[in-house]
């Protein structure tokens, strides 16, 4: 029988077709799956991004969470204990200040010696008054548990007097005496003029201020002077006057006047009258020295 008989290509072209359709419905189902995985894929990646997008577009716009306050508890305030400071002593009498810086002295009167000061606009407690109101014995301003006196012209009361009691102090002392001498020393031409300087040589008792006058012993009027100063005392016989303020006790000094402008003849005699004080203004105790010379 032969091999090659028309039966058997019959048989051969249908199993080869058979075949060729095997293949091609594998291969179309491939593309399907290749084609539907694909599309699967595509979807996914959309859907991711659609997502991502929205969960993008949900935190830009998303306000953020306020932050709750956190719960804490009320301070209480506690305050120091506060001292008040006590309150100032009310004065049980009347009080007096001053208009101008005052003398408070021992006694009712300048021959007393001062023992301090009421200053102007200080204030100090009235403890007494002598019989003629017009002097006040307070409580000494610069040493507590003292007392002294101040004048009524330079000071104003405040409050009731009339049950002030009248104060009989002791008597003053007696008047210490001022004791210097003076001596003719020469002449300084001051600002042209020509003054006579004297030397002057303390006792016990300081010094503050002086009244002088020169004339010709011939007679006739002063050539200078009466002329006063509270600060007469210069350091040399080289300086012009006027000088310092005091001079302290046991001290030396010089003082001097005059001024004389012409010419004078030689062995003309001069009288200086020096009249030196404890106190400013010629007050306390005074003393008076006269001194004849002849400078040419």
């Amino acid at each position: 029988m032969n091999s090659t008989s028309p039966l058997w290509k019959v048989a051969g072209l249908i199993i080869l077709f058979v075949f060729l359709v095997s293949v091609a419905c594998a291969g179309f189902s491939s593309f399907q799956e290749t084609d539907t995985l694909a599309r699967t894929q595509t979807s996914l990646a959309s859907t991711s991004d659609a997502l991502q997008t929205a969960t993008y577009q949900s935190e830009a716009t998303q306000p953020p969470t306020p932050e709750q306050p956190t719960q804490t508890q009320p301070e209480i305030e506690t305050q120091a204990e506060q001292t008040e400071p006590p309150p100032p002593l009310t004065p049980s009498g009347p009080t007096i200040n001053a208009s101008v810086n005052t003398n408070c002295r021992a006694g009712p009167s300048a021959d007393y010696k001062v023992l301090g000061y009421l200053l102007k606009n200080q204030v100090s407690e009235v403890r007494g008054r002598d019989n003629l109101q017009i002097w006040w014995y307070i409580e000494n301003p610069e040493k507590s548990g003292e007392y002294c006196w101040v004048w009524g012209e330079t000071t104003q009361i405040q409050g009731d007097i009339s049950g002030l009691p009248i104060i009989t102090p002791s008597p003053p002392p007696a008047p210490q005496e001022v004791a210097f001498t003076a001596s003719y020393t020469g002449i300084n031409s001051c600002g042209g003029k020509a003054d006579h300087i004297f030397q002057i040589n303390n006792g016990d008792t300081k010094l503050e201020s002086m009244s002088f006058t020169l004339e010709f012993v011939s007679g006739g009027a002063p050539i200078f002077g009466p002329a006063t100063h509270n600060a007469p005392f210069m350091t040399s016989n080289s300086e012009c006057p006027p000088g310092a303020d005091i001079l302290p006790p046991g001290a030396s000094g010089y003082v001097g006047g005059g001024e004389l402008s012409g010419a004078v003849a030689v062995g003309t005699t001069f009288r200086a009258t020096i009249k030196l004080c404890s106190e400013s203004d010629m007050k306390g105790v005074c003393q008076t020295m006269t001194v004849e010379y002849t400078p040419y």
